[in-house]
C-alpha cells in the first residue's frame, strides 16, 4: 500500500514591502489625530479618506495633484473612483443618522476643491403616511458602481437593496429604480460585487418589469 504524499505549504512573496515609499507625502497630508479610513484608486491616482472627513490624493510621481478637501463632516467610510472619467464617489455616516453619498469631479476645481456633482441621502424606508410610525433609519453597508457610471447599487443594514439608474457623473436625473428587502438571509449586506455581474440581467428586468419610482 503506497503512502499518500505529504502536503507541504509553500511560501510565495508577491510583493516587496518598501516603507515610506512616498517619502512621507501621505503622512504630511493627514492632520494630527486623523487616520486613514478608506482608499481607492483611479486614473493614476491613489485617493484616501480619513477620520476627519477629508480626502487626499497621491499621484505616481509622489505628489498631490488634487488639493486635500473636506468631503464630509464624518469619517469617510467608503470611496470609489472611475478609471475612464473624472468621477469620485465618497460615503460617510453623519452623526444625525443615515448615510450620505457625494459624487465629485476631481479634475474640476472650484475654490481649491473638486466640484460636487451630486449629493444623495438614500433611505430604503417607504414614504411615511400621516400618523404611521416609521422604522429606524438604516445605514449603507455595501455599495457598487457600474463601470459605465449608469448604475449605483446600495445595500443597507436592514437587508434592503436599492438600485439607482442614470448618469452618475452628469447633471441629468438619477432615478431610484427599485428597492427590495432580503428577509430570508438575516445578515447585513456587506458585499455587492455579485450585482456587478448581474447588471446586464438587472437592466433588462428594470426596463421590462419595474416602473421607476421617485425623482432626482
Amino acid at each position: 500500500m503506497e503512502t499518500p504524499p505529504v502536503l507541504q505549504w509553500r511560501k510565495f512573496e508577491f510583493f516587496s514591502i518598501v516603507e515610506e515609499a512616498d517619502n512621507g507625502v501621505l503622512a504630511s497630508l493627514l492632520k494630527p489625530g486623523h487616520a486613514i479610513t478608506a482608499a481607492c484608486s483611479g486614473r493614476g491616482l491613489i485617493l484616501v479618506g480619513d477620520s476627519g472627513g477629508f480626502v487626499h490624493s497621491v499621484a505616481r510621481a509622489l505628489h498631490s495633484p488634487v488639493p486635500s478637501f473636506p468631503a464630509h463632516d464624518a469619517p469617510v467610510s467608503w470611496m470609489w473612483a472611475a478609471d475612464a472619467a473624472s468621477v469620485l464617489v465618497t460615503m460617510a455616516h453623519p452623526a444625525s443618522g443615515g448615510t450620505e453619498l457625494k459624487v465629485w469631479a476631481p479634475d474640476k476645481l472650484q475654490a481649491d476643491q473638486p466640484v460636487l456633482l451630486r449629493l444623495l441621502r438614500p433611505d430604503p424606508r417607504p414614504p411615511s403616511r400621516s400618523g404611521a410610525p416609521q422604522p429606524p433609519s438604516s445605514t449603507v453597508t455595501a455599495a457598487a458602481v457600474h463601470p459605465n457610471l449608469n448604475m449605483l447599487a446600495l445595500g443597507f443594514s436592514c437587508g434592503a437593496i436599492m438600485l439607482y439608474r442614470g448618469e452618475l457623473g452628469g447633471v441629468g436625473c438619477l432615478r431610484r429604480m427599485f428597492g427590495f428587502l432580503l428577509r430570508t438571509f438575516g445578515f447585513l449586506l456587506r458585499m455587492l460585487g455579485f450585482l456587478l455581474r448581474m447588471f446586464g440581467f438587472l437592466r433588462v428586468l428594470v426596463e421590462d418589469v419595474w416602473v421607476p419610482q421617485g425623482s432626482c
